[in-house]
């Protein structure tokens, strides 16, 4: 497909030369063709009467059609609703009796009202930093659950699902999968066969843009011919024409649903609008947002602006949540200043759509500078991190009085956290300690970060903790000088994705952060003596895992060697990696390079064979002669200690600790020290420089 042109696009929306539109999750402007179809139904009324009435019968299946292609369905499959309410009450009627549902906890009424007032026993699942993973929710469908419940997008957090993973859970386990797409249909790739979905509605007056009115229903081709929906009527039966006040035989088809004459004005405005996407390509639209977002986000971090949207590529989406004290304030002054944002979550949402450009985001980001001090919360990406919401703290003094002051001081990646009435409780793996604490877990309880002085932790961040001893146990909030900490590894070249503008941005806003991190860390040596935990002077070649039989593997036969370490999985987009971290054994172990594959199944479930199979797999499609060992974990409670000391030693590029996906890679020196972390995405020929400078070619 042609790559679009996207100014020539965003010339299509008249309300982008008054207004900046950066909201395309709470209703995005008009196109041109979009508002002339739905007006020609009402001029032809004004000059035709009734007589276009087949006319407008027909034009009402080419809307059908275009957006069946547009979510990757049959015609008979797709139905007409008036909002995802309706199109959900739908589902929940037709389903009724057939089990308990599980939904998420931050879907938008729309989606779980319909089940509750239907009667069903609705369980919620809670968020996993601020995310849903699949492997996550294969632990929450216990088996009285028959039905699960979820958006393909979330509007509070902008995570994206990964909804073909999804499927094939739920036809491994018998679940009937329910996907409310409103906040993906037209920016994200839908496709309802792929994804194996039994049933999805949405809206279309956001990232669909075909206004009010008019919404979607998609039923899988297995359900026809024996849905039954609660409604019923003339147009509902199977011989509609025939006018028979008695027929009791439905349609066999999506369209049963649609129990009487349609809204034509609203259904032909989204005929043109699925037609208008289906031309520009629903890909192309999706890589322009997230070309889009990476600009944003650089220009977050240039001001110091911290996200509560996760931010790995596989779970992003059009939607980006800056973290605000007062979000419905903030939004309101941007909004007169002629920028549409909205308050939701933990903060002001942004959501960008095809049309909107790099001159949208400079006047978003001039409007946040320009309301940053009344409204929005200042935090440092990953650096200054846990600052207040909502609360006022004393300027800090020398640090000498702020380490006096603390009873505790260590820093360490967040394993797991829980509320405890108004205190959260976090559990940290300790990576080092000046003071205070002797063990390799520390707990550490804080107040509300929403209303109070507390921390934001999140799991798998990695932060510098000043505590205090409190009546059960250790207490810190951000006054004592908590905050994240910067990855010392991880910059804007080890990301893909990022355009020379971005990069300098976001390295800039890195740079100085690190500054003051390294003064900082280096000062608390000093003050300590120099006396840091054991697990800052431990090397990898301290541990020892398991091969493939199962006997003890220790690294420190790898003593003088450079390691290159990466978690391996079968089933992944990225398993032909294989391939390159062969060519790289190859080619550099004779000068002292060793490569070390360990299998782990904790993403998507793409590891799911016992080692002697992964063994085989290795050896049959890629001639891997390098060692690959024993299945292991590399994220939670069950985390290999190798692991917990590669992610301490080099955190995420964000500043998490959490391994984000298969095929992560750490580069170790000849001295056993972390020296690189690489993304997934980061291919082994890019590690080459790296790799040979390690190895001092």
């Amino acid at each position: 497909m042609k790559k679009p042109d996207w100014k020539k696009a965003r010339a299509l929306f008249p309300a982008l030369k008054k207004y900046t539109f950066v909201n395309a999750a709470g209703g995005a402007p008009l196109a041109r063709p979009v508002a002339e179809a739905g007006a020609a139904y009402y001029k032809e009324a004004l000059r035709h009467g009734d007589a276009y009435w087949e006319r407008w019968l027909e034009r009402l299946e080419e809307s059908r059609a275009e957006l069946a292609k547009l979510i990757g369905a049959s015609p008979r499959e797709v139905a007409f609703t008036l909002n995802t309410s309706h199109g959900m009450s739908l589902v929940a009627g037709a389903l009724k009796g057939r089990g308990t549902v599980l939904t998420m906890r931050d879907e938008f009424p729309s989606t779980t009202l319909a089940w509750l007032n239907a009667g069903y026993k609705v369980k919620f699942a809670e968020p996993w930093d601020n995310r849903y993973p699949v492997d996550y929710l294969a632990g929450q469908l216990t088996p009285d659950i028959k039905i699960l419940v979820t958006s393909y997008v979330q509007y509070r957090t902008g995570f994206r699902q990964d909804l073909e993973a999804l499927g094939r859970l739920c036809r491994r386990r018998g679940v009937i999968l329910v996907v409310n797409a409103t906040q993906a249909l037209g920016a994200m790739p839908v496709n309802a066969h792929r994804a194996g979905m039994d049933f999805m509605v949405f809206s279309c007056f956001k990232w669909t843009m075909a206004g009010y009115g008019a919404a979607g229903l998609y039923a899988a081709g297995k359900w026809l011919p024996r849905l039954k929906f609660p409604e019923a009527g003339w147009r509902a039966v199977a011989r509609p024409e025939q006018m028979d006040n008695t027929a009791r035989e439905m349609k066999r088809e999506a369209s049963a649903a649609e129990v009487g004459c349609v809204h034509f004005p609203c259904i032909f405005a989204l005929g043109a609008a699925a037609r208008l996407l289906n031309g520009l390509g629903v890909g192309n639209i999706q890589r322009r947002i997230l070309q889009l977002n990476d600009y944003l986000e650089a220009g977050l971090a240039k001001l110091g602006l911290e996200t509560a949207t996760p931010p790995e590529r596989g779970c992003r989406s059009g939607i980006t949540i800056i973290k605000a004290a007062r979000p419905a304030r903030a939004v309101a002054a941007l909004e007169r200043l002629g920028i549409m944002t909205a308050a939701r979550g933990a903060g002001v949402r942004v959501s960008l759509h095809f049309y909107n450009n790099e001159r949208d985001l400079d006047r978003l980001l001039a409007g946040l500078k320009r309301v940053l001090a009344g409204f929005i919360s200042a935090v440092i990406l990953a650096g200054l991190g846990a600052a207040a919401q909502a609360c006022s703290c004393a300027p800090r003094g020398p640090l000498a009085e702020t380490y006096a002051a603390a009873d505790a001081v260590f820093s360490g990646e967040v394993l797991e956290g829980r509320w405890e009435g108004r205190r959260f409780v976090a559990k940290f793996r300790v990576a080092g300690a000046w003071k205070g604490v002797n063990g390799s877990t520390a707990a550490v309880e804080t107040g509300s970060f929403v209303s109070g002085c507390g921390v934001r932790f999140e799991r798998g961040g990695s932060y510098l903790v000043y505590a205090q001893r409190a009546a059960g146990g250790l207490a810190t909030n951000v006054c004592l000088g908590t905050r994240r900490l910067y990855s010392e590894t991880g910059g804007a070249e080890k990301e893909p994705g990022l355009d020379a503008a971005a990069r300098k941005r976001f390295e800039e806003a890195r740079r100085e952060g690190l500054a003051a991190q390294r003064a900082e860390l280096a000062a608390l040596d000093a003050l300590a003596g120099g006396a840091k935990g054991e697990a800052m002077t431990k090397t990898v070649y301290d541990f020892t895992v398991k091969d493939a039989e199962g006997a003890e593997y220790p690294l420190a036969a790898f003593k003088g060697k450079v390691l290159l370490i990466v978690n391996v999985a079968s089933k992944c987009g990225f398993t032909p990696q294989y391939g390159g971290l062969e060519e790289l054994h190859k080619k550099y172990a004779a000068g002292g390079l060793a490569v070390l594959g360990f299998p782990c199944n904790q993403f998507g479930d793409q590891e799911p064979g016992s080692n002697r199979e992964i063994q085989h797999f290795c050896r049959l499609n890629y001639g891997v002669s390098f060692p690959v060992l024993g299945k292991l974990e590399v994220n939670g409670a069950g985390a290999d200690p190798l692991y917990a000391h590669l992610k301490a030693a080099a955190p995420g590029v964000l500043g998490s600790e959490a391994i984000k996906w298969n095929f992560t890679k750490f580069l170790v020196d000849r001295d056993g020290r972390v020296i690189g972390r690489y993304s997934p995405a980061t291919k082994p020929e890019a590690l080459v420089p790296d790799i040979e400078k390690a190895l001092g070619k």
